[in-house]
């Protein structure tokens, strides 16, 4: 397996594995009862405390108190679309911080840094080419940070806007074909955040919050959109617009049962490449951005448990439409997410 990650960043990797043992001594891990001070409490608009929401998966606790680390796993098997070929897999580890900053649970600053590995499902090799598959590839992802407000307005409802842009720490050969087949399929997992395994691309990404709690049903959603800039100019820029949604039970106050959805939508699609025919056109022709392929969309079921200082998670991912990756078939995955919560409320 080639390694495409630099050695600082594979240090990284095992720092995320020992940050999931001090994620998981934070605080006695029992559930928050009633009798508990409200110091995860979200505040209303007349600062009453309100019902501790455990965080959904593809969107952030709006309003928590405190500095959260997160650490995500996704783990998917990926069926190829050529028939002939056996199954691939890929998988994401994504570690993450925020925190409130100036006014307190209303103005937070965030950070995330994603690596991924995956095997290729069309081996890097052009559709009807002869030839050796690729092996796996790791990939280190692009650095993101982000700045987020949250306006609350009736005890029921808050939006918010965030601004995140992605530095271009990911700096892999983009035209080598079997690390643009692993990018492409570990994407699939997790095409809403496409742009952090996109090499030397600075990425542009606002967003909109919105969030709505009545009796036990959580409704929260984002819209966003994605200016993906080439860094090296080679590509023109690119749009893409976002879209995540949670629907949530709260079967108890510390306990969630959810639906959560993902889309990917590009507003233009790529130019054919031109030139006499061969494997490196056919190749570029099939992971161009054509019409018939402009979006991807995932959905699945997820259950999260919040304790006192942790909540952890666990959800299941597929795709309702064709998945990113040209060359995959259709995908299953896993995702698991643990959520320390670290100092006190202000």
């Amino acid at each position: 397996m080639q390694n495409l990650v630099p050695r600082p960043a594979r240090r990284a990797v095992r720092a995320t594995l020992a940050f999931a043992a001090l994620a998981a001594t934070l605080g006695a891990p029992r559930p928050l009862r009633a009798e508990d001070p409200p110091e995860r409490a979200r505040l209303s608009s007349g600062d009453a405390p309100m019902p501790v929401l455990p965080a959904p998966f593809v969107l952030p606790e709006l309003s928590h108190a405190r500095l959260d680390l997160q650490l995500d796993w996704f783990l998917g098997r990926i069926a190829p679309e050529d028939a002939s070929r056996t199954g691939s897999a890929a998988a994401i580890v994504r570690p993450s911080l925020e925190t409130t900053i100036l006014v307190p649970r209303r103005v937070y600053v965030g950070a995330s840094y994603p690596f991924a590995v995956a095997l290729p499902p069309d081996g890097g090799l052009a559709p009807g080419e002869a030839g050796r598959p690729s092996g796996a590839r790791t990939i280190a992802g692009n650095v993101e940070g982000h700045i987020r407000a949250v306006f609350p307005l009736p005890t029921w409802l808050e939006i918010g806007f965030v601004l995140g842009v992605t530095a271009p720490t990911s700096t892999f050969n983009r035209e080598h074909r079997p690390n643009r087949s692993a990018v492409d399929a570990v994407s699939s997992l997790d095409p809403t955040n496409y742009v952090h395994f996109l090499p030397d691309r600075v990425g542009l990404r606002p967003a909109g919050d919105l969030r709505i709690v009545r009796g036990p049903f959580v409704f929260q959603g984002r819209h966003g959109i994605d200016v993906l800039i080439d860094n090296e100019g080679i590509d023109r820029a690119k749009v893409a617009g976002r879209l995540l949604g949670h629907v949530g039970y709260l079967a108890r106050s510390d306990l969630e049962v959810s639906l959560e959805a993902s889309q990917i939508y590009f507003f233009s699609s790529d130019e054919r490449t031109s030139g006499e025919p061969s494997a490196e056109k056919a190749f570029a022709d099939r992971y161009r951005i054509s019409d018939e392929h402009r979006a991807a969309f995932t959905f699945g079921p997820a259950v999260r448990l919040a304790f006192r200082d942790v909540d952890v998670g666990a959800a299941v991912v597929t795709n309702l439409s064709d998945p990113l990756s040209p060359a995959a078939a259709g995908f299953v995955g896993l995702r698991i997410s643990l959520v320390g919560h670290v100092g006190s409320a202000p």
